[in-house]
């Protein structure tokens, strides 16, 4: 039997042809249509991301000097501020919860402590989230300041010091524990290195990482705290430790006949001692008396009034100044005991010394320092 011929395979005809290439055509099209759109959303995702992170993090927020706060850097302070409030005021909690709110012995204390704290909840409202970022702000921009003077005049701190810093932050006093390893007492034992390192890593994670402050960062605020008192008395030597200052002692009362029998009786060479001792025993039946020390200048003006100040630096050393009565109805006798140029005491001169620095700081940030918008990038959380 004869094998059937086979048909011959037909290719396909031109029009067949023309289609499919025009059909591969379209789909390389929409293949290569696809990659770039694909590549166009990944470019601006990828210019996201990096906006993101690196230019609206590295954006300024102030200029000193020419050199940046940084965003990121003012927002992760921003965030360490607000910890620490917060953990301020659990401590207020816990002082408040160990005393009876209704002891009337405790109220004067009680409300101080539920007046700060009320403070600090305020201050942490994110309403004035802005008011609080702009204070950090203001903080970091005086600690440049002070830092870069403290650079132009030489003035040094060392880690060594830095880390003792940090260990009392914690409580922590290495002489103390070496001390106590020579005499066992019965008092509670201070806080071993192994408890300061482990307050430390608890401090890293609650505050620190939760806020992005870096421990490098964290330590430079500790050395401005160091680098600050040594600036204020480098930069205030000009000031005169000497001054002209005034020992007086203040009898008060509520009627001009008797503030006229002690001026008398002080005149009249009556001890200064006597009278005081008489005023004190009688308690607020006749008044109050008391020693007011060694006074410069204006310290009297601000609580008594102009007059009590010129008795204490015009009246005749030794005598009492005549009764000098007042808008509150008191009667005031300035009894002088010396009247010399004298040094200041410590905590005068400190007082001074901070208060013109203050001023210094004020005049450098006024011409130094360039604020910009930081009110869209302050945390108002945690």
């Amino acid at each position: 039997m004869a094998r059937a011929e086979q048909s011959p395979v037909k290719g396909p005809n031109r029009k067949q042809q023309a289609t499919r290439k025009r059909d591969e055509k379209a789909q390389r099209i929409i293949t290569w249509i696809a990659i770039g759109v694909g590549a166009l959303v990944l470019l601006v995702l990828g210019f996201g991301v990096v906006s993101e992170l690196i230019i609206k993090a590295n954006a300024p927020v102030a200029r000193i000097d020419g050199t940046a706060i940084k965003t990121k850097d003012y927002q992760a302070r921003v965030r360490f501020e607000r910890l620490s409030a917060q953990s301020q005021i659990l401590q207020y909690d816990n002082y408040l919860a160990q005393f009876d709110t209704t002891d009337e012995t405790m109220q004067s204390f009680v409300e101080q402590l539920q007046q700060q704290k009320a403070q600090l909840e305020s201050q942490l409202s994110p309403g004035v989230a802005t008011v609080f970022g702009g204070g950090v702000l203001e903080k970091m921009a005086e600690e440049y300041l002070v830092s870069q003077e403290a650079t132009k005049l030489g003035i040094t701190v060392t880690p060594d010091e830095v880390d003792r810093q940090l260990e009392q932050l914690f409580g922590y006093d290495r002489d103390a524990v070496v001390d106590t390893t020579e005499t066992v007492t019965n008092t509670t034992p201070p806080m071993t290195e192994e408890d300061f390192k482990t307050a430390y890593e608890r401090f890293e994670d609650t505050f620190l990482r939760q806020s992005g402050l870096s421990a490098e960062a964290f330590r430079h605020t500790l050395e401005v705290e160091l680098l600050r008192p040594k600036v204020v008395e480098a930069t205030t030597q000009e000031i005169e430790t000497t001054a002209n200052q005034a020992q007086v002692t203040l009898l008060v009362t509520d009627t001009l006949e008797v503030a006229a029998g002690w001026q008398q009786r002080l005149n009249a060479g009556e001890p200064i001692d006597t009278l005081l001792e008489e005023i004190n025993a009688a308690g607020s039946t006749l008044g109050w008396a008391a020693d007011m020390g060694w006074l410069l200048p204006g310290r009297l003006a601000s609580g008594y009034g102009d007059a009590v100040e010129a008795a204490a630096f015009e009246t005749p050393v030794g005598t009492a100044s005549d009764p000098i009565s007042t808008d509150d109805g008191a009667v005031y006798v300035v009894f002088v005991q010396g009247r010399e140029v004298r040094e200041m005491d410590s905590s005068t001169l400190s007082s001074i010394r901070e208060q013109r620095f203050s001023e210094w700081l004020t005049e450098q940030k006024n011409s130094r320092i360039e604020y910009l918008d930081y009110s869209k990038v302050t945390p108002d959380t945690p």
